[in-house]
């Protein structure tokens, strides 16, 4: 809109004096000197111009002599009638007095373009020299009224918001100038979010600060830091600038967080009262903000140096979170009083319900940092947990049967069970033992009692069902073995039913199921394993050796794992170690429609050898079996069902009952939870028959009980989290593929030590021939790094950047900022890469290469 406006303003002043053909505009202030450019680019780019540009700049030798040779040349050997019709717009950054007389220092006397006064005209607007103001007003855009505002816009000339306003969006069109031009909207456009800036300022300091000279609007930046913030320093050192804002930023969230006091050590440090919400506002944006974060623990940490309120703040009830030593106290605070708690769940519940408030806070404010002062997220959990806990015992106090207390189990294997594991990991991993010790204690008394009551009711009588929850090989025969077309099935060792669950968020675009099973008794790998075969394939006798034992079927030991798989094989099943699986590139050229993948037994190995490590690697063998489930869709099977032979029982050795006496001469065979004896002899213990040997029976401790001591990690009892097993199905009529990339650069040529980069979801292509017809595009994470071309190891600081990229998401923009350790000289050359972080796959392959376009 402003290009055009100011021509047709010209080609006005024109047509009052046609015979004219030079124009001269007399600019004193230099308000239009910005938009030269651009209207010398216009003016070329149009058809037929009305006029051409001239520039009076004698630093470029383009002075009075040069604009007329540059009229004459301009017309010379044209048509006098053309030559006449030609004309010249020529700028003048001078006052009109020039052409009378030269200025104070005996400069710029314009004596040699009187003849253009006299023949030509002089742009004005309403009978007035033409100002940046004025001239917008005339051409329609929407200016302040008040003699205030109007100041603020004009004051400074070139460097005035006006100028710089009207040059950066002249190219806008007429409904971007109908919204009021006021100077905190032109100064909020010209710097764009000034909280971003400041957080772009505290990650490349000496960068981003010349940038904001280059664009030539670091005096506007100041003036609404100024503005916002009531922040001034002498100092153009960006490092000290940032320094000191950081200060001002974290005393002013902690005076405001401990409830404004008198007695504040540094009161004359606070900005005024009307200013201080704007420093909170931006802290926690930025405690908040994962890419600022920890430039923001480097910045406050050197504060620290000199400023420490701890002995001040102890004792206070307050919330700020700008300074970690804060931090730091209120969790060794709270630490305390947990402790103190701890011993009852009553004191428990009514501290972590009268702090979940604050609990959310320390943990939505810890998030981000890599550094985090107290593990916040942590109590938080057990809060949550603690409620759980009581709300599943007071179900088994109401379920009267098995399948009613097998229902509360499920119900709560996900908050309960699965919460416990992940808690104790976690508290583990940070070192809070406190924790460690009261998710030990409210899980131990839940399972104790819902096993107790389960114990009784399930060896109340001779059947082995539990109501509501089928037999794993009648099942499985059923709907799998018998079933026809491509199937797969994955025989895990040990995966409980809330690991069951917690698959399912692994498979998000699959129809996943998981139903509940009931496991053979005794709850044990060969018996659990060879409950697993088809039907027809079931033993039909026990035998006991050394204390082990054997299942035949016809003759053959199904405990060995080769036996079962060549059965297996006879029945018509592929057979696949699941390490062939993960390896693979691709799918074996030969495979039936029906797949065993077998081999998974890290979970029960880990249990056995050191159940405390098996809590906190568990996640990670949940991953495992997923990408095999995903992996086996991609190569065309449809239906993938996950097995396993039976569950186990985690709970601390401090909360197991008392070991149940036994006599080894009553036992066939006697294990630390179950037992096997004689059919036909009494023994004073509850005992259930065998199903695939009616000789001998199988005797059970009381819930999670033992006769035999046997660490945190068991299996082989009639507990339910033993007995109950799942089988996952994962079903998908589409192909699974992760999402494509395509990668976007808004430069190639750096001047700043950081480089942006934006990454697209790209939907992929059609399922090759011989797959699924459908594709479904699943999230994939990705990895960004840069190093320098010829020379290995990463220029950013830390690690390579983790991204998510979701097929729905949009566009992903992300900034990677160098290590400020690193120099770069102009013309060296980067390789940006961007690997899958499962597949190492290159988004674009071999990477991007970068060029410095200036030294930093």
């Amino acid at each position: 809109m402003i290009l055009p406006a100011l021509i047709a303003q010209i080609q006005q002043r024109f047509s009052h004096q046609k015979r004219a053909r030079v124009c001269l505009w007399f600019d004193p202030q230099g308000e239009f000197e910005r938009l030269l450019p651009a209207l010398a680019t216009h003016l070329q780019q149009m058809k037929a111009a009305p006029f051409r540009l001239l520039a009076y700049d004698p630093k470029r030798k383009h002075g009075q002599l040069w604009l007329r040779r540059q009229v004459s040349l301009a017309t010379k050997g044209l048509p006098p009638e053309q030559a006449r019709e030609t004309r010249f717009l020529i700028y003048l950054p001078l006052a009109e007095e020039r052409l009378d007389s030269p200025d104070e220092q005996g400069r710029h006397h314009l004596e040699l373009l009187t003849e253009y006064r006299i023949a030509g005209v002089r742009w004005l607007v309403g009978g007035k020299r033409a100002t940046l103001f004025n001239f917008l007003k005339t051409a329609g855009v929407s200016l302040p009224e008040t003699p205030g505002e109007q100041r603020q816009l004009v004051e400074g000339g070139a460097e005035s918001l006006l100028a710089k306003y009207t040059a950066k969006f002249q190219d806008r069109p007429a409904v971007f100038w109908e919204q009021r031009l006021t100077p905190d909207l032109a100064q909020s456009r010209l710097v764009g979010d000034v909280d971003q800036t400041v957080l772009d300022l505290a990650v490349q300091p000496e960068a981003t600060w010349a940038s904001l000279t280059e664009r030539g609007v670091l005096d506007e930046f100041l003036a609404a830091m100024r503005d916002r913030f009531n922040f001034t320093t002498e100092t153009d050192n960006p490092v000290l600038w940032v320094g000191a804002f950081v200060e001002a930023l974290a005393l002013t969230e902690a005076f405001l967080g401990y409830g404004e006091p008198a007695d504040f050590p540094f009161l004359n440090r606070l900005p005024p009262p009307r200013f201080r919400d704007s420093h909170v506002q931006l802290l926690r944006r930025w405690l908040r903000d994962a890419n600022s974060r920890p430039a923001w623990d480097r910045w406050v940490a050197q504060v620290e140096q000199h400023i420490n309120l701890t002995d001040w703040a102890r004792g206070r009830s307050g919330l700020s979170f700008g300074f970690p030593h804060l931090a730091r106290l209120r969790w060794a605070c709270f630490r305390e009083r947990f402790a103190t708690a701890a011993g009852k769940w009553s004191e428990v519940r009514t501290l972590v319900e009268s702090e979940a408030q604050m609990l959310r806070e320390e943990a939505d404010y810890a998030r981000a940092s890599q550094t985090p002062a107290g593990h916040w997220a942590l109590f938080l959990g057990v809060a949550g947990f603690v409620e759980t806990c009581e709300k599943g015992r007071k179900a088994v106090q109401k379920a009267k049967s098995p399948g009613e207390l097998a229902q509360v189990y499920c119900e709560f294997a996900g908050t309960i069970d699965r919460a416990h594991a992940q808690l104790k990991a976690t508290a583990e991993e940070h070192d809070v033992p406190e924790v460690v010790a009261l998710v030990d204690r409210g899980y131990g008394d839940y399972a104790n009692d819902l096993n107790q009551r389960f114990f009784e009711s399930f060896t109340a009588d001779e059947s082995l069902d539990i109501p509501g929850v089928p037999f794993v090989t009648d099942r499985l025969d059923a709907q799998v073995w018998s079933a026809g077309g491509r199937r797969a099935v994955v025989i895990v060792d040990a995966l409980r039913y809330d690991c069951a669950l917690a698959l399912v968020e692994r498979l998000r675009g699959q129809d996943v199921k998981v139903e509940a099973l009931r496991a053979m008794l005794p709850t044990r790998t060969p018996i659990g394993m060879s409950a697993l075969l088809p039907k027809e394939l079931a033993p039909t006798r026990l035998h006991v050796e050394k204390n082990e034992l054997h299942p035949q079927a016809d003759g053959v030991d199904t405990s060995q794992r080769a036996n079962r798989l060549e059965l297996l094989k006879k029945f018509g099943a592929t057979c696949l170690e699941i390490g062939e699986v993960e390896g693979a590139k691709m799918p074996p050229e030969k495979t039936r429609d029906l797949l065993v993948v077998f081999g998974h037994e890290e979970v029960d190995s880990l249990g056995h050898s050191n159940a405390e490590a098996l809590v906190r690697h568990l996640d990670k063998e949940l991953e495992r079996i997923a990408r095999v489930v995903k992996r086996l869709h991609q190569w065309g099977y449809p239906e993938v069902n996950v097995v396993t032979d039976h569950g186990f029982v985690l709970v601390a050795a401090d909360q197991l009952p008392p070991e149940v006496p036994v006599k080894k001469e009553w036992c066939v065979a006697l294990k630390e939870r179950f037992a096997i004896v004689p059919a036909g002899v009494d023994v004073p213990l509850k005992t259930k028959p065998f199903l695939w040997d009616a000789s001998v029976r199988v005797a059970v401790p009381p819930g999670t009980a033992f006769f035999k001591a046997e660490k945190a990690f068991s299996h082989g009892g009639a507990t339910l989290q033993e007995m109950i097993i799942p089988r996952l199905v994962s079903r998908g009529r589409v192909q699974i593929r992760k999402i494509g990339v395509e990668v976007l650069l808004p430069a190639y040529e750096l001047t700043r030590a950081a480089v942006k980069v934006l990454l697209r979801p790209k939907a992929s292509a059609g399922a090759p021939a011989g797959e699924l017809a459908l594709v479904s595009d699943q999230p994939r994470d990705v990895q960004l790094d840069v190093c320098r071309a010829d020379e290995a190891g990463s220029v950013l600081g830390g690690k390579p950047k983790s991204v998510r990229i979701e097929p729905a998401a949009g566009e992903v923009a992300v900034t990677l900022f160098f290590d400020s350790k690193h120099s770069f000289k102009q013309g060296e050359l980067l390789l940006l890469q961007i690997r899958d972080s499962e597949t190492d796959e290159q988004f674009p392959p071999g990477g991007i290469t970068l060029k410095i376009g200036r030294d930093f």
